[in-house]
C-alpha cells in the first residue's frame, strides 16, 4: 500500500491509551514484550498445513530525498543525476529520490517541512537554533577550466550576429532570474556590450530550464538566448551547437552549486557523506559512476566544501 510520508516537528500525534483494569498487574517492560513475543509465536505455529498464521515484516528504511532544481527538463535531469543517485543509494542502503525545486520559495517550504534530506543547490537558509538547514557535504569539480562552468549567450547561425551589440532590438530568452549562467552572469557580459539587460529586447521572455531555452532559439520564436555551457558536452545537444547554433559570448568561469545535506538528521552525517563523495574516485563502482557523470554533467569528482565560502 503506498502512502505518503508526514513528518512531525514534535515527534508523531499521541492517541489517547484506554485505562488499564485494575486487575491487571503492572510488570517491568523486558517482560511484558517477552509474553507479546510468546503470545505471537504460539499464534503463529496454529496455522495449518505448517504454514505461519502471522508474520514479522521489519518495515523498509525510509528513502533519502534528493532535491534539485531544473537545470534540465526533468527527464533529462532524471537520467544525467541517475549515476550519482544510484550510487549514494548503493553506499547508503536506502533508496534515494529525486525531488525536483521549482523555484527558491518550493525550497525554502521543503527544508521547512524537512522534505528534502540530500540535494544540489545553494542554500539561502543556514542551521539555525532549531537545527532547520542544509550544509555543504561536497563541491562537484567540472571538467575543464579550473573546475567550473561558465554561460553562453547563443543565437542560430542563420541569423548573421557578429557580436552582442547586435541583438539589441530583437528577441532574447533566459533561464530563470535565479539562474547564475542563464541570467545573472550574462546580464554583465550584455552591460559590457552596451546593452540594458531586459530594456534592449523588443520581447524577453523566461524558458524555465536550459534544454527549453535552447529550443526556443533553434525553432526560431527568440533571436538569442542565455545558457549553461554544459549543454556543449551534452550527447543531446552536440549537433545543434555543431551545425546550427552559434556561441556569441562567454562569462567568467563559475564555481558549481554545492551538495548539501539536511544539518538535523543524524543518519546523513555531513562529515561521512563529505568522505563518502570525496571517495568515489578510490572505489571501483564509484569510478564507473564518476564517468557516468563526465558524460552527462562534466562532472569528474567532489572535493571537501569550502568552509570558508558565504553559501
Amino acid at each position: 500500500m503506498k502512502g505518503r510520508w508526514r513528518s512531525w516537528p514534535e515527534g508523531p500525534p499521541r492517541l489517547p491509551s484506554a485505562p488499564v483494569p485494575a486487575w491487571v498487574p503492572s510488570a517491568p517492560a523486558p517482560l511484558v514484550v517477552l509474553a507479546a513475543l510468546a503470545v505471537i509465536l504460539a499464534v503463529a505455529g496454529c496455522g495449518g498445513g505448517g504454514e505461519p498464521a502471522v508474520r514479522l515484516e521489519v518495515a523498509a528504511r525510509a528513502p533519502v530525498r534528493f532535491g534539485a532544481f531544473p537545470f534540465r527538463e526533468r527527464a533529462a535531469l532524471a537520467e544525467a543525476l541517475a549515476p550519482l543517485l544510484g550510487w549514494l543509494q548503493e553506499r547508503l542502503g536506502r533508496p534515494v529520490r529525486l525531488v525536483v525545486i521549482q523555484n527558491y520559495a518550493e525550497l525554502d517550504r521543503l527544508i521547512r517541512q524537512r522534505r528534502i534530506d540530500l540535494g544540489w543547490f545553494t542554500p539561502r537558509r543556514r542551521p539555525g537554533p532549531d537545527g532547520l538547514g542544509m550544509v555543504p557535504i561536497g563541491q562537484p569539480v567540472i571538467e575543464g577550466e579550473g573546475g567550473a562552468y561558465h554561460g553562453i549567450v547563443v543565437a542560430r547561425r542563420d541569423r548573421g550576429f557578429r557580436g552582442l551589440a547586435d541583438l539589441a532590438g530583437g528577441s532574447f530568452a533566459y533561464v530563470d532570474r535565479q539562474s547564475k549562467s542563464g541570467f545573472l552572469l550574462p546580464n554583465r557580459l550584455l552591460l559590457g556590450a552596451g546593452l540594458e539587460p531586459l530594456r534592449a529586447f523588443r520581447r524577453v521572455e523566461f524558458a524555465g530550464t536550459h534544454d527549453r531555452c535552447l529550443e526556443e532559439i533553434l525553432a526560431g520564436r527568440a533571436d538569442a538566448g542565455a545558457v549553461t555551457d554544459l549543454l556543449t558536452r551534452s550527447h543531446a545537444w552536440e549537433a545543434a551547437f555543431r551545425d546550427d547554433l552559434q556561441i556569441l559570448a562567454s562569462t567568467a568561469p563559475i564555481l558549481p552549486d554545492p551538495l548539501v545535506a539536511r544539518a538535523d538528521d543524524p543518519d546523513l552525517a555531513p562529515a561521512s557523506l563529505t568522505a563518502l563523495l570525496t571517495g568515489m574516485v578510490a572505489d571501483p563502482a564509484g569510478r564507473a559512476a564518476l564517468d557516468q557523470l563526465r558524460q552527462r554533467l562534466g562532472i569528474t569528482g567532489f572535493r571537501p566544501p569550502d568552509p570558508s565560502a558565504d553559501r
